[in-house]
């Protein structure tokens, strides 16, 4: 029975992916291509306003640069800002190592006029942090201080992951989100006190998500994974996990205004957050991440070009 049920799962996923996830994503890529190698611009009318931007390669002899990608963000990038009201952005483009062309639009702060500024304003990078906690992961698998296919529990510190399934989960799973635990994401971003971060340890241990299927048997995208992974990283080298991204991550690759914690210099560049209704821009509360390795990156374009 259990089979079956397992089997009618993976008959499910299947199904899905070749009903709606596939569609979309040949749409995406034929869209992508037609933009790199069409002839023409972008062009649509809504809301009885016409909106165009040059394309990128209009022409098959044409090589990418800093004036015609400049050409082409500035186009779009001032138009979606103003189409969607969206206070500020910033765009980095890095071509054969070296940055091509980076540059920021609207403001960081609105109240006070700040400028997006590519190498100063910070953003929140939310799950693109997972790609850093994942490289820490494997910064120890080359030392060999950890085996990623063994029990992750191994490697945690007073705090351990309750299984009640015969295969333990392993660093190879939460990297690959197949841990199998019941995600949980509403209600997780701490309101009050979010520039004092609590010890990883204390967060998972007291928002604890339940095993509710064996490793490996399906992917489940895993907030909680990523942050078990994280506190394996800390368990292991001894320091905590910000401190650990900031020596051995961020200032190896010179991110200097990069950090996992809200320090003075972060949020005093840190872009703030905004509502729009009925032609006004409200800021909204500042917020923390509850699961560092998860999502509590804060960083620059420019930074993230290195």
């Amino acid at each position: 029975m259990k089979k079956l049920i397992t089997y009618i799962k993976r008959f499910i996923i299947c199904f899905s992916l070749v009903a709606y996830i596939f569609p979309t994503l040949c749409a995406s890529i034929c869209s992508f291509r037609y933009i790199v190698n069409s002839n023409a611009t972008v062009s649509a009318k809504e809301n009885k306003k016409e909106f165009s931007a040059p394309l990128l390669y209009s022409s098959s002899t044409e090589t990418l640069n800093k004036d015609n990608v400049e050409k082409f963000a500035d186009t779009i990038f001032n138009q979606e800002l103003k189409r969607f009201n969206v206070p500020g952005a910033v765009l980095s483009v890095v071509k054969d190592n070296h940055v091509l062309f980076e540059k920021g639009y609207g403001y960081s702060d609105i109240d006070k006029k700040t400028p997006v500024n590519p190498k100063t304003t910070v953003f929140r990078a939310a799950s693109i942090s997972k790609l850093f906690t994942a490289a820490a992961v494997m910064q120890l698998k080359e030392k060999g201080k950890i085996n990623l296919n063994e029990n992750v529990n191994n490697y945690l510190k007073g705090f351990q992951i309750k299984d009640n399934f015969s295969k333990p989960v392993t660093l190879d799973n939460l990297l690959t989100h197949t841990g199998g635990f019941d995600e949980r994401i509403i209600g997780e971003s701490e309101l009050d006190n979010y520039h004092q971060e609590k010890p990883l340890k204390d967060t998972l241990t007291a928002r604890l998500r339940p095993i509710i299927r064996e490793s490996g048997e399906a992917i489940q995208y895993s907030n909680y994974g990523m942050a078990v992974a994280g506190y394996a990283v800390e368990s292991v080298s001894g320091t905590t996990f910000d401190k650990y991204m900031e020596d051995n991550i961020l200032k190896p690759l010179h991110m200097n205004d990069s950090s996992f914690v809200f320090d003075k210099k972060t949020l005093a560049n840190l872009s703030q957050g905004y509502d729009y209704k009925n032609g006004v821009y409200k800021k909204v509360p500042m917020y923390g991440n509850t699961f560092l390795p998860a999502g509590g990156l804060k960083t620059t374009a420019d930074d993230m070009s290195k």
